[in-house]
């Protein structure tokens, strides 16, 4: 009877809960994105270019009022011309949620963060789409201190969805 070492020998079609435990992988994945470190270049960028893509979905009014808003409470300053930008604000729709991501004029990501769109009736669009930004405006705060004190960024639980 040939003895076979789970180690050797796995294929590429091979599933990978047959070698390793499903709930080993889904912890490591859960570890690796909670915690991480802000490239310090977050701390120091000032002017800022804001983007969002795909106009049917909620990132064009959150942008809107994240534009509007960000700075009353940010060292942030909105610029008329994109080449005169330090870093480009990009707001795109992932699932339920919209992410803004800070990058590079070379797309080299430095931050990204994600909140949820309120959903319910009793409150309009606008301001379902304000409340995002302002979850979205307090993580980038976060992402920008942890930056300045070289300590590990995590986002913190939204609860926004939850109204």
């Amino acid at each position: 009877m040939e003895q076979r070492n789970s180690m050797v020998g796995i294929g590429p079609c091979q599933r990978l809960a047959e070698v390793i435990p499903t709930d080993t992988i889904l912890a490591a994945a859960v570890a690796m994105q909670a915690r991480m470190q802000p490239d310090p270049r977050l701390a120091a960028m000032r002017s800022i270019w804001i983007e969002a893509e795909n106009d049917l979905s909620d990132a064009p009014g959150v942008a809107t009022c994240f534009a509007n808003e960000v700075s009353q409470t940010l060292p942030l300053t909105l610029v008329a011309d994109k080449n005169r930008s330090q870093v480009v604000l990009r707001f795109r729709p992932i699932e339920n949620r919209i992410e803004l991501s800070v990058l590079m004029h070379d797309n080299q990501q430095l931050w990204s963060g994600t909140a949820a769109v309120p959903r319910g009736r009793t409150v309009t669009l606008t301001s379902r789409q304000c409340v995002a930004a302002r979850v979205l405006i307090e993580h980038l705060r976060s992402g920008m201190r942890c930056a300045r004190d070289g300590t590990s960024y995590q986002q913190p639980p939204d609860h926004s969805a939850e109204h």
